[in-house]
């Protein structure tokens, strides 16, 4: 099959406003980290896209139809995604698009990966993507019930590492499908 994209990122829009003042939110600093390690591990570069639609959007048919010929896509998890319509008709298309090529696993590796920026828990998610191991970019303090993203310079190694064990597995994945 002839793929157009090699992924797609989905995402609440709110999830993409910084924080911090600087220009980039983190799904875009997260696209753009991710973009720079596969073409390391790969040697090429990656053609990926997320979903950049204007606020009040209706879903777009040609967003739909992309899914056709799309090897990946990727979840980026938190309370805003999984309370979005948006969001979970973005997951239903790419699902119903791959279960009537009944491709949406290679191998025992889905084509839909988890991100797990903020905890959600497992029963408000979609049911076509519980069972899916995620990658998880915050870590919590049980005692404390605080949460830490790993978006700070001080958290840097951990979010390297995290990056760095999805980027290898999506380069497998990608070249499987190729």
């Amino acid at each position: 099959m002839d793929f157009e994209k090699d992924i797609f990122i989905s995402y609440a829009h709110n999830d993409n406003v910084s924080v911090n003042g600087d220009s980039n939110g983190w799904v875009t600093n997260f696209q753009q980290s991710l973009r720079t390690r596969l073409a390391q591990l790969s040697g090429k570069i990656i053609n990926d896209s997320f979903d950049d639609r204007a606020g009040n959007n209706f879903f777009a048919p040609e967003t739909e139809a992309q899914f056709q010929n799309l090897k990946i896509m990727i979840c980026i998890l938190t309370p805003h995604y999984v309370k979005s319509e948006w969001c979970r008709h973005e997951i239903d298309s790419f699902v119903f698009a791959r279960a009537r090529n009944s491709d949406l696993t290679v191998g025992n590796k889905s084509r839909i990966i988890r991100v797990l920026r903020l905890p959600v828990p497992t029963e408000d998610q979609s049911e076509s993507i519980r069972s899916i191991p995620g990658y998880q970019f915050y870590k919590e303090n049980v005692e404390s019930n605080m949460i830490t993203e790993f978006t700070r310079p001080e958290e840097a190694e951990h979010y390297r590492s995290i990056l760095n064990d999805l980027a290898m597995d999506i380069n497998q994945l990608i070249e499987k499908l190729n």
